[in-house]
This record gives C-alpha cells, structure tokens and sequence, in this order.
C-alpha cells in the first residue's frame, strides 16, 4: 500500500501546521464536506498480506509524533518550520508516522466495467482480512469468474474555514470515530454494494455531509469525482 503523512507538507516546509491545541477547541465544517480519496488497491488475492489499519492508533501516533516534535523545538504551535527545526526533529523522531486508510471497497472489474460489492472500514487495530473476510469469499462465486478483484483502500479529509483536516487529527477521538462510522455509512447507503447486508435501506450516518469520492489510482477513474449529498 501507498504510504503518505499529512504531516509531511509540514515537515517539507510546504504548510504550516495549526496548532493541535486550536484543533482541540475546533469542529470541522460539516456544511463543506469531505473527501474520500482512494489512492491505492491490492489485487484481493494478496488482501491478506495487508497490515491492520487503526484510526485510534494511527490518531495517538499522529497527536504523539506533533507533542515530541514540538517539545523538541520548544514551541506552543505548529506553525512554520525552519530548515534547522526540521533536521531536529527528524534525527530526533524519524520520518513521520503514515495516514490511515479506514474505508475500503471491493470492487470486480472487467475492461471499462466495475462495480463496487462491498464498503467497509478498518477500525480495529486487529487486521479483518487476516482470517478471510466473508465479502471476499463471496466475490469467488463463480458468477464474478473473469473478472478483476480489487480492494481500494481510502483516505478521509474534512475541511474548516482555516485548515485541511485529516480524519486522525479531529478532536476529540471518538468524534473522529462517528465520522467515520457516518462516512461509511453515506457510501453504503448510496452506492447499495451487492455484498453489504447493513445500513444500505436505513439512513444511518448521525453526522451527514457532501462526500467528494475521488479515485487517483493510475488505471482507474471507477467513481472518480463522485459526489454524495448528505441527505
């Protein structure tokens, strides 16, 4: 899988970083909605190789990298680095920690067809694919035979007035939670998956908002620039 910090454009020099203090006291603006990006996909046969994806973990190591660095350059805020700061904090914490991908889909594809079977998310640090996941077993009826399995794996983003906010640094964590759960459920109630059993004909999101799907993989546009309203 891709690997990607939302704490690298700050350690590059390239954007400041609010400070993780502000974002305590702060909520993202659910009226400008998310993005949902999926950057990456393994073919379903190698599904099992796939580390565990957390968003509690990857929210502590996230909250914990930014305490450590701060403490290191003696700051209050995020800010802007300079060069000086940055190799400090680098020598002292290492590269730092990679985002969480907490929504997946499968999908079969054949040609310019696909379709989505099933939406899920990753919120157990113990890995759901380790054992066989019971959609997956499904995608090998013999009705799918031909076609390409994928499973993508996604990113969440949510915006205020001032700042991009990845899923891992809303406050406070189980906030962070109910919006994933919401996003999930969105995508689950808009895009019906064949292999979904749950929240398909209820409307089940407790914290609706536009979901921009966005697919940057390099031979897919399968629901490139789909839009989902909140209602």
């Amino acid at each position: 899988m891709k690997a990607f910090s939302p704490l690298k454009p700050w350690l590059n020099r390239t954007q400041s970083l609010p400070s993780f203090k502000y974002l305590q006291d702060t909520s993202p603006t659910l009226e400008l909605g998310a993005s949902v990006i999926f950057d990456d996909y393994v073919p379903l046969f190698k599904l099992h190789r796939q580390r565990a994806q957390s968003l509690p973990i990857s929210w502590e190591q996230q909250r914990n990298y930014v305490e450590l660095a701060l403490d290191i350059i003696n700051s209050d805020e995020g800010g802007w680095l300079d060069r000086e700061e940055v190799q400090m904090i680098l020598d002292e914490l290492g590269n730092p920690p990679d985002a969480c991908y907490p929504i997946y889909m499968f999908t079969v594809k054949r040609d310019t067809f696909e379709e989505v079977l099933y939406i899920g998310k990753t919120s157990s640090k113990f890995s759901r694919f380790s054992g066989g996941h019971t959609a997956a077993v499904k995608m090998h009826h013999p009705k799918y035979d031909g076609f390409e399995k994928r499973v993508y794996f996604g990113c969440i983003t949510f915006l205020n007035e001032n700042n991009s906010l990845p899923l891992e640094w809303i406050h406070p964590k189980n906030f962070s939670l109910e919006l994933l759960d919401s996003i999930e459920s969105q995508l689950i109630h808009s895009l019906k998956p064949t292999l979904n059993t749950q929240k398909k004909k209820n409307y089940c999101a407790l914290h609706p908002t536009s979901i921009h799907i966005q697919n940057t993989t390099s031979d897919s546009m399968y629901l490139n620039d789909y839009m989902i309203s909140p209602y």
